[in-house]
């Protein structure tokens, strides 16, 4: 079998480092020797310079650059598939010490985080992209890195051949070699000798076989294409940004023609007939064809390497294949807003078994990847969570020619129509809703029954090269180890911090000149197709516009399975986030107009910075947004305590933050998780907060007990909140479970859901999860269950809650209710078992929030 000796060169910029949350207020500074803090190389990583971090918004600028190159044994038939096929790896670690010892000694500085980049090379068009990488939740910071990749060389293996005695060549020079040396096949001189046994001719002369020279020729044809073709990549993508970024200079170098380069060759080749001439002829033609596309390479890096604009362009285009690929799973549905009051349990059902469908659907399995993608932040179709929205409005829009299905016959009815089964189940549940008589109960749970469908069934830090095992010794390099099997190339750097990395917001970059005017007019995230790369007409890149070819026509067949009403946000012309995060402009804040206050409450037994991750992706996707966040902490000593008390302490902080800060405010928004949502509904209906009512902005409501948790499926739970109830004396979870009073109707909650408060926002939005066994599902939705049109005694009062909470939304024109259902990717642990994984993962799961804010949550707060 022939091989073939590839080498891949990186070019990794590290450009900066972001802190994301800050927590205390203490500095660490760099000691000793200046010379410890600047870049090295140890062991086969590189570390970056020391920096110190000073626990506050801050950015530090790196602008360091590394080159990696890789050398790869192919398999001769099959270079291009095995360029392809190859598991590029970049690993960023993250490294902390506030030890001035172990700064003398950077190996030694602990490792607290880690991340790994798969890099999705193709030979043909390389690789030019740029990657923010967030590092764990425990350690909020970001590091932007830029990878540039191109195919450098493509040559005959550097493998030893049995050659013939000292002092001659191929047989020249020896005449006592004899046979032996006139008999060196052209398999040997072009494939090794290992290739093929040479078969002996009569005479002193061997004449290569036909088969063998077509394979010689095609062998060369072959390879001298996949270069020059890296090369027009190469050169067509620096054309690219330039049309994008007119001031970057012109390439000196001319580019060859593919067609017309790789036919002279060819037929310069076949002119020979020596086995030694054209072995001789094919190793020049490669090596001709690598200096011009190593030449090329290098012009481009001189000319692209940490250019501000270059990055700009990249941010951009990153952004916007990363919001367009969490946007799919994304389900939207548009009702009516009297439809809010409907029993919908077939609608529920439908989502329960779409998002099971779906995770093995071809739509989801063959969604490309990223070009550089981390699957930790990115996520991929085992892990990304299934969303569905139902949004309530006065006049809902239909096409958002992306409808598919619809929810009728076997699933339901569907929501925006006025069909009798639609009207007969809205009676149903406005007789339970205003009758306490066990008659109604009965007749509506008889109508809802008719309706209701059938239940639905490290690698070591090592660089490793699966070649021939030569080291590389360059100054921006690393050595390479042999593995004679390996599949992965792994390429580590680390960027060590003095101090644990905490918040930063962007303060001052470069300023992006033509694609940024461009880019604000027409974002690049209004494109619908082409989500996952940028294919060129012109190109040979069929490979790409096949797999996207087959993702959309599996989208397509599966949108066309699906009975359910609505849309996929995939395929919407503008989602939620357009801006990248830490653009390279930024919009000076003025605050003459007020600002935007947003308060965030955590739930039961939790902190102030529980509700960090939220924070988080808001501040990164609305970059100058005139944003503060309050994250309450008046409450979290003492949790247990009733809403009345809590209510107070909340209301306290908020008046207090707002006359200690002189805050102009123009606009106020709450988060709340779990308990905390109780919490901050209450603190709607005091009369000292009355002045704020006409600012009320969003209430994004995440797993919200707002029925209590009355009808709660796990009796796990339930037994686990009596008994807290009982150890702790705890007001609150009395108050959720309905027994601070004998008559319902005098408990707290019900006599919250009288008081005014949800219609003065703008958007009410609630996120719930099937998968979470702490809030009841309807609970978190403000919507009836089953279990409650049963009973017949608690019944009729959890219909009343229900219609005193959504009336008012109903009659307000302003205001809309959105409610989400979330399927999580969730782990087989005892926590996903219990239904605590999910009641967290609205808080602490990086890939359900930035889909969520990416794709539509940051509307809700712009």
């Amino acid at each position: 079998m022939s091989e073939v000796q590839g080498t891949v060169e990186f070019s990794v910029e590290l450009h900066k480092f972001h802190n994301l949350t800050a927590e205390e207020s203490l500095s660490v500074f760099c000691a000793g020797d200046s010379s410890l803090c600047s870049t090295c190389v140890h062991e086969n990583n590189v570390y970056s310079r020391i920096f110190q971090i000073l626990y506050r918004n801050e950015e530090i600028i790196l602008n360091e650059t590394m080159n990696f190159r890789v050398h790869l044994l192919l398999d001769g038939e099959k270079v291009e598939d095995a360029l392809n096929e190859a598991d590029f790896q970049l690993k960023l670690d993250l490294h902390f010490t506030d030890s001035d010892q172990q700064l003398r000694d950077v190996p030694a500085i602990p490792m607290i985080s880690s991340r790994t980049l798969c890099l999705h090379f193709h030979p043909r068009r390389g690789l030019h992209h740029h990657v923010p990488v967030m590092f764990d939740y425990f350690h909020l910071s970001v590091v932007s890195v830029t990878v540039h990749a191109s195919l450098v060389a493509l040559h005959q293996p550097l493998i030893s051949f049995a050659r013939p005695g000292k002092g001659s060549w191929l047989g020249k020079g020896n005449l006592e070699a004899g046979q032996d040396q006139s008999s060196m096949s052209l398999e040997n001189l072009v494939f090794g000798a290992g290739y093929c046994k040479p078969t002996s001719s009569e005479g002193s002369f061997y004449v290569p076989s036909e088969n063998c020279m077509q394979h010689a020729y095609k062998w060369h044809k072959d390879l001298c294409l996949l270069l020059l073709s890296a090369q027009r990549g190469l050169h067509s993508y620096y054309t690219l940004i330039m049309n994008e970024i007119p001031d970057l200079p012109q390439l000196k170098l001319e580019e060859l023609s593919v067609e017309e380069t790789v036919s002279q060759l060819c037929v310069e080749l076949q002119l020979l007939s020596n086995p030694e001439n054209i072995a001789e002829k094919i190793s020049k033609d490669l090596a001709w064809l690598c200096s011009h596309l190593l030449a090329l390479w290098t012009q481009f890096l001189e000319v692209a390497t940490l250019h501000p604009e270059v990055t700009a362009y990249l941010t951009q285009e990153h952004h916007m294949l990363r919001v367009r690929r969490f946007s799919e799973a994304f389900f939207y549905t548009e009702h009516q807003k009297p439809a809010v009051l409907m029993f919908q349990e077939g609608l529920i059902q439908s989502h329960a078994q779409i998002s099971t469908e779906i995770r093995n659907s071809d739509y989801f399995t063959s969604m490309p990847p990223l070009p550089a993608e981390c699957l930790d932040i990115d996520g991929d179709w085992n892990t990304l969570p299934v969303i569905f929205e139902d949004r309530y409005t006065d006049m809902p829009c239909k096409d958002t020619s992306t409808e598919f299905g619809s929810l009728r016959g076997e699933r339901g009815s569907s929501l925006a129509d006025g069909s009798p089964a639609v009207c007969a189940e809205m009676q149903g549940l406005q007789e339970i809703e205003l009758n306490d008589s066990p008659a109604s109960a009965d007749s509506a749970s008889g109508a809802h029954q008719a309706e209701r469908p059938q239940e639905p069934n490290s690698q070591e830090n090592k660089f490793v090269a699966n070649g021939t095992g030569f080291p590389l010794a360059t100054t921006e390099g690393v050595a390479l180890e042999s593995r004679k099997a390996a599949d992965v190339v792994n390429m580590s750097i680390s960027c060590t911090a003095t101090c644990l990395p905490f918040s930063s917001v962007l303060k001052e970059t470069p300023a992006m000149a033509g694609s940024l005017a461009k880019q604000a007019a027409f974002p690049i995230t209004r494109q619908p197709l082409g989500s996952f790369g940028v294919v060129c007409p012109n190109s040979d890149e069929m490979d790409e516009e096949t797999n996207e070819r087959i993702f959309y026509q599996a989208k397509e067949k599966f949108k066309k399975e699906m009975k359910i009403e609505g849309f996929l946000y995939s395929d919407l012309s503008v989602l939620a986030s357009d801006i990248p995060y830490f653009p390279p402009e930024e919009e000076e804040e003025n605050l003459e107009d007020g600002i935007h206050l947003v308060v965030c409450v955590h739930g039961l037994d939790g902190n102030s910075a529980d509700l960090r991750l939220v924070k988080t992706f808001i501040e990164l996707g609305l970059p100058g947004g005139k944003l503060d966040f309050l994250m309450s902490e008046r409450n979290q000593t003492d949790t247990f305590a009733d809403f009345d008390t809590m209510t107070d302490r909340l209301l306290d902080e908020i008046i207090q933050h707002i006359q200690l800060y002189n805050l102009s405010i123009s606009r106020i928004s709450f988060i709340g998780h779990s308990l905390g949502n109780v919490i901050i509904r209450s603190v709607l209906t005091r009369p000292r907060f009355r002045y704020y009512l006409n600012k009320l902005h969003t209430f994004l409501s995440l797993s919200g007990p707002h029925l209590g948790t009355l009808y709660n499926n796990s009796t796990l739970v339930s037994t686990g909140l009596w008994l807290m109830q009982k150890l702790k004396k705890s007001g609150s979870l009395l108050q959720l479970t309905f027994r601070d009073n004998a008559d319902l109707r005098k408990c707290f909650l019900y006599q919250l859901s009288q008081k005014t408060g949800l219609q003065y926002f703008k958007n009410v939005v609630l996120v719930a999860s099937p998968q979470d066994r702490y809030v009841p599902f309807h609970s978190a939705r403000i919507e009836m269950c089953k279990n409650a049109l049963k009973d017949r005694h608690t019944g009729p009062v959890y219909a009343e809650m229900i219609n005193n909470l959504l009336q008012p939304l109903i009659g307000a024109k302003d205001c809309t209710l959105i409610r989400h259902n979330v399927f999580h990717a969730l782990p087989n642990t005892a926590n996903t078992l219990i239904g605590r994984a999910a009641h967290i993962a609205v808080l602490d799961s990086e890939l359900f929030l930035e889909k969520f804010f990416l794709v539509a949550g940051l509307n809700y707060f712009k």
